[in-house]
């Protein structure tokens, strides 16, 4: 990938991302659920089935609730996550004659002659940077479409430690030389 597809893709992927956090905490927002229950209950779940529990959720507000979350979770933003999917897991086998990356995804078709086979995306450089572009940017306006902002702002400011793997560690006990 150039330089700017490779930029793009880290937009992409840093953005998803974000948009994944908003939807936890709409969630928590929508169940009453704090912080810890909320890492515990949502954080775990695949970004699809928390668009489909805040849809869920959106739908017990009002009919013009569910239509404005249909609005901003459209099909274009499912091309968006499928582009953002492809990319960050999928393995990227190059680009085409009609200057196409094309990446071998988890996804597959029905098997033919005993064996699986995988599907293969493929994206334009331009479609890759305008997904980056408009997922930046709904990442930034989530909070104020989903009226969370609050209690997304609220959600940024608790103390963060670092992961125990990224802890140093002495030397590992009962490692060390033979006793004779």
């Amino acid at each position: 990938m150039d330089d700017a597809s490779l930029h793009a893709t880290g937009i992409l992927i840093r953005a998803c991302a974000e948009i994944e956090y908003t939807l936890e905490v709409y969630i928590a927002c929508h169940c009453s659920l704090n912080g810890s229950s909320t890492s515990l209950l949502a954080s775990p779940l695949a970004m699809r089935r928390k668009l489909e529990i805040g849809g869920y959720l959106t739908a017990m507000t009002s009919d013009e609730n569910k239509v404005a979350w249909d609005s901003i979770f459209s099909k274009e933003f499912d091309e968006i996550i499928q582009c953002r999917n492809a990319i960050a897991h999928g393995v990227l086998f190059g680009i085409d004659d009609d200057g196409l990356y094309n990446f071998k995804t988890a996804r597959t078709d029905i098997p033919s002659d005993g064996k699986a086979i995988n599907l293969v995306r493929g994206y334009h450089r331009d479609f890759i940077m305008e997904a980056a572009r408009k997922a930046k940017f709904l990442a930034a306006d989530l909070p104020d479409l989903l009226s969370i902002r609050t209690s997304f702002d609220k959600s940024l400011e608790g103390p963060l430690l670092p992961h125990r793997k990224a802890q140093k560690r002495g030397p590992k006990a009962g490692k060390g030389k033979r006793q004779p």
